[in-house]
């Protein structure tokens, strides 16, 4: 994966950068790692972007692991939110930078000023996630302007017209050969009728509200997970709810019927949800609830 990137990240005849695909929890920080180490040998600074500081820590800790502490000195200049900063000309050791998304559109003005005459090595994880928004913007035109080299790593590719997937495992092979654990499906049957509606590929959202108010098909959501737990079928149960009004229903029901739950949600405060995921981490929830909040990382 690593070879297939670099190869077509280095090649400036190209119109588009590559993407590798791996499934999520099969070593794409270990994957940046290695890329990292190898734009090293080539004397480029380097510069990982990701959706969130949880998922660049991640990242640091990886890069600390995997390659000599002396080779690579991190910059992480805000003591919160990671911010760009390039390593000057007489900088002896090599250099990584890490920065969110929305640092690289903060910071776009700084970053590219100081790469005059300098080229950048961009990895950029999640990708999928902010490639159309201003994120995207601000990168492709790094990319565009011969500036920065750039690859992007994903589970969940989609698509952009500058983007090509170069490299791709899929968890049905990675589950074959031992690499992932096989997954035990189990469906519940609701009789709920879903009319999608598609919308870039995907079920429009509207469609999965209908759903997500369904009082019926809730109660039987509940009552699985409370047989699971009860049978031992179930430790802990990680629920992916539709919207925030869906996740605040579940939490209410779970309660009612006698299980430990919190929700993740854009609308609590930071506080509570890392206390949120703290509890189920340390097993004093027995369901976390989220929307969209623990789909990266």
């Amino acid at each position: 994966m690593v070879d297939a990137l670099l190869q077509h990240a280095l090649d400036r005849t190209i119109d588009y950068y590559p993407v590798g695909v791996l499934p999520t929890g099969t070593g794409k920080t270990i994957v940046a790692a290695s890329i990292i180490r190898n734009f090293s040998d080539l004397n480029l600074p380097s510069l990982i972007v990701a959706p969130s500081v949880i998922l660049l820590k991640q990242h640091q800790t990886t890069l600390a692991d995997f390659v000599h502490a002396d080779k690579f000195r991190l910059l992480q200049p805000h003591r919160e939110m990671p911010g760009i900063a390039v390593r000057s000309a007489n900088d002896t050791k090599d250099s990584v930078t890490f920065a969110t998304c929305a640092t690289v559109c903060r910071h776009f003005d700084k970053l590219t000023t100081t790469l005059v005459d300098r080229k950048l090595a961009i990895v950029w994880d999640e990708v999928h996630f902010g490639i159309n928004g201003a994120t995207g913007r601000v990168i492709h035109s790094l990319w565009s302007s011969k500036k920065a080299l750039l690859m992007g790593l994903t589970a969940t590719p989609s698509w952009h017209r500058l983007n090509k997937v170069v490299y791709r495992k899929d968890a049905s092979e990675l589950i074959e050969t031992g690499v992932m654990a096989s997954p035990v499906v189990r469906a519940i049957r609701t009789q709920s009728v879903l009319n999608a509606r598609l919308s870039h590929g995907d079920i429009a959202k509207e469609s999965l509200v209908k759903l997500a108010r369904d009082e019926r098909r809730n109660k039987l959501i509940v009552a699985e997970i409370q047989a699971g737990l009860h049978k031992g079928r179930f430790k802990r149960v990680l629920l992916f709810a539709i919207d925030i009004q869906h996740a605040r229903t579940l939490n209410d029901a779970l309660g009612k019927a006698g299980i430990s739950s919190s929700v993740v949600d854009s609308k609590r405060t930071k506080e509570s949800n890392d206390a949120a995921i703290a509890g189920f981490r340390q097993g004093k929830l027995n369901v976390l609830i989220n929307v969209t909040k623990l789909a990266i990382g």
